[in-house]
């Protein structure tokens, strides 16, 4: 924070309420500001505010505030840019006038000093007139002299009077290194409970502080409390907040999709030919979306939307004994029918239940479309048509691809699978979470089904949402299925990727896949290189995927069981009966 103060950028600086100093006021950059618009410097031929162009005044004002790296540099700068000269005139006969001295301000234009009047000074190098003053009054001879030792003298002369009145004084806190402060954050910041990127946890190092946070000021009034409650000197904000930069800790917040290559565009990182490929192929997708739902309207196709929400927390409360502690992770996968009565379920499970892996949305997948959407009595069968994001794990993967085939055939039905834009999967289902989470908002959470039943309280027209609890039993192993061994329309590198996939296509007569790359071009057969053999055999059976619930580890159980204290009685034989390991040590659940 004192480099970004020094270099004129945005940073936090302190405000002193009696004798409690804090560092918690944002401090905006400096920024140039406008020039002397004075009818007296126009016609006066003593300054020379006009003869400044604004290019000019810029110059000044980069060179002061990037080339002068340290508070001396700018103070010499600014001592030698004013002259202080006593006053000539005294206006007062019988009194001494209160103006001893008079300042001549200049500024450079090609090494030659113009005087200019003080506001086109301080305007251009954006400087308070309080600070230029001290920094004058504190010269000799045309160089700063440190303050040190008179505010040294002063701080001592301060302490003295404070320790005058002895019945005043509080308890000092002890003092220690700076070493052990910092050994005492890294500890307070490993007892918080965190969670890992959602979408990029297999490559992203960054970890999410669970709370309830919602800013990095809420998590250093924590720290601030747990100093005083330890009677430990705490850390600057300052500190605080490089140290949680560069530990990667951020606050979790519900995941909203940005597109990369707008924001790049905006910053002239992507040029102008990617850019409008980007824009034509959402506007396709947008185009494709909308014809879509006038079919569905019009009952001649089902049209499914669906996408996973946010991950939600079980217990929710207020009590401060949640910072400190791990919670259990509760998911919901939202599939929306955009028939006109737009029917919508909500499938709901805990991570006892099942991981985020193909298999388990699989599983939610064909069974919605087995209850939902196929309907025996029909002679045809409707085209189901399912939009989503391009989520690997969870929409575009060789496992759902295989079952959906399989599905296919068997219910003789046309099943199509197409892919919103990244940074544009703005989605009809997506309405269905923002609801979920007004209903939810600051109500107290004691138990994964309140999700549910909050769930159903979210919408009464046309109807309720549905809501389903999902069991361990009900997640099958699809990735026994290995008809296609993998949906990459390419081979060689340059060759389009699963990334680059817009829509598959499952047919029952032809019992293959097909794909497009652009959703104005026509379908195009899967490679048959990716098939393991040319027939489909329909016999493979898909065990269930796990033979129990799934442990949590032994510490997140441990935090569970302190959370009761502040949890209704009856509801501790849940969180005493949830599925543990018995060491400290992390390992996988196992599956059969």
């Amino acid at each position: 924070m004192q480099q970004n103060r020094l270099l004129g950028k945005a940073y936090i600086g302190f405000q002193r309420q009696g004798k409690k100093v804090s560092q918690d006021v944002n401090k905006d950059e400096r920024k140039m500001k406008p020039t002397c618009a004075s009818t007296f410097c126009n016609k006066s031929k003593n300054r020379y505010c006009d003869n400044f162009s604004k290019s000019e005044r810029s110059e000044l004002f980069n060179h002061f505030w990037n080339n002068c790296t340290s508070w001396a540099e700018k103070k010499t700068f600014c001592v030698n840019m004013i002259t202080k000269t006593e006053t000539k005139r005294i206006m007062t006969e019988n009194e001494k006038s209160r103006r001893d001295y008079s300042y001549t301000y200049h500024l450079k234009k090609e090494d030659i000093s113009l005087p200019v009047c003080k506001k086109m000074f301080l305007n251009t190098l954006c400087l308070n007139e309080w600070m230029v003053r001290n920094w004058i009054n504190s010269s000799i001879n045309g160089l700063p002299q440190s303050t040190k030792n008179i505010k040294k003298n002063n701080l001592q002369n301060n302490l003295n009077l404070e320790f005058d009145n002895e019945e005043e004084i509080e308890e000092p806190i002890p003092r220690v290194s700076v070493s052990v402060r910092h050994n005492h954050l890294i500890s307070w910041f490993g007892s918080l409970p965190k969670m890992p990127s959602h979408y990029c946890r297999k490559r992203s190092e960054r970890l999410y502080l669970e709370g309830p946070f919602n800013s990095k000021q809420e998590v250093y009034d924590v720290y601030l409390l747990k100093c005083k409650e330890e009677n430990m000197k705490p850390l600057s904000r300052s500190f605080f907040s490089r140290f949680m930069t560069q530990k990667k800790f951020s606050i979790y917040q519900p995941r909203k999709d940005l597109c990369d290559t707008c924001s790049s565009y905006k910053v002239k990182q992507v040029n102008e030919e990617n850019y409008e490929l980007h824009i034509a192929q959402k506007n396709q997708a947008r185009e494709e979306l909308k014809v879509d739902t006038l079919d569905a309207v019009a009952f001649k196709k089902i049209v499914l939307t669906m996408d996973l929400q946010a991950v939600k927390l079980c217990p929710a409360l207020n009590a401060s004994a949640l910072y400190y502690s791990m919670k259990l992770k509760v998911h919901n996968f939202t599939v929306y029918n955009l028939e006109p009565n737009h029917p919508c379920s909500n499938y709901w499970w805990d991570e006892s239940q099942g991981e985020l892996e193909a298999s388990v949305f699989t599983s939610i997948i064909l069974n919605h479309i087995k209850q939902q959407c196929i309907d025996e009595t029909q002679n045809k069968k409707k085209d189901i048509i399912i939009y989503s994001d391009g989520c690997g794990y969870q929409n575009r993967n060789t496992v759902l691809s295989n079952a959906l085939l399989k599905f296919s055939i068997e219910n003789n039905v046309i099943i199509e699978q197409k892919f919103l834009v990244k940074g544009h999967t703005q989605m009809p289902c997506d309405s269905v979470h923002s609801s979920i989470e007004r209903t939810i908002k600051n109500k107290e959470i004691y138990l994964p089904s309140d999700y549910m039943k909050l769930t159903k309280l979210a919408r009464k027209n046309p109807s309720p949402y549905e809501s389903h609890s999902v069991n361990y039993s009900d997640f099958y192993d699809y990735k026994k299925l290995n008809y296609y061994k993998s949906i990459r329309p390419g081979r060689s590198k340059g060759d389009p990727e699963v990334r680059n996939i817009r829509a598959l296509k499952y047919d029952p007569t032809t019992k293959k896949i097909y794909y497009k790359i652009n959703f104005e071009h026509e379908y195009t057969e899967l490679p048959q290189y990716h098939r393991t053999k040319k027939t489909i055999d329909l016999s493979i059976n898909t065990p269930c995927l796990y033979n129990s619930r799934i442990p949590i580890t032994l510490s997140k159980w441990i935090d569970l069981q302190k959370l009761k204290t502040v949890l209704p009685t009856d509801v501790h034989d849940y969180y005493d009966n949830i599925p543990h390991l018995k060491t400290y040590k992390e390992r996988k659940c196992d599956k059969i």
